[in-house]
């Protein structure tokens, strides 16, 4: 195939752009690498991020006992996280909890879970992918 410029492009040429597409948009993401406005940000444990608006979001409820349980709550904008675990490389999950730890479960998890005699803690699960839309990284 012939572009614009008069080059021409054979099915390598294709292929090696396909892969590099695929790399920017599904593997850097995944692997807790993402590209926003242009910079490179990483998610390491103990990163700090912050909401950029306020949203709806599932929270896990740990308990001292083989399962867990969770509640919806309303996270809002401004509330700062700690990256408890790296994203994932196949899904891009990772594990934060609140800064203002106590602060938050008194006012967001359900009474009847913190009062429970097995309950250990709660935490939320994000998506890199939410990086941009969801969080900003502090000082990033």
């Amino acid at each position: 195939a012939v572009d614009a410029s008069g080059a021409c492009w054979d099915k390598n040429t294709w292929a090696v752009l396909a892969s590099l597409v695929i790399i920017a948009h599904v593997f850097l993401p995944l692997s807790g690498v993402l590209a926003t406005g242009g910079n490179v940000v990483t998610l390491v444990e103990g990163a700090i991020i912050v909401t950029l608006s306020s949203f709806e979001q599932t929270g896990l409820i740990h308990y001292m006992a083989p399962f867990t349980g969770g509640f919806s709550c309303q996270i809002p904008m401004g509330t700062e996280f700690e990256v408890i675990t790296v994203p994932s490389k196949e899904k891009g999950g990772f594990y934060a909890r609140p800064v203002q730890y106590q602060e938050f479960e008194i006012s967001h998890v359900p009474v009847k879970d913190r009062e429970s005699l097995k309950y250990d803690g709660y935490s939320f699960v994000f998506n890199i992918s939410q990086l941009g839309s969801h969080f900003e990284v502090k000082g990033g």
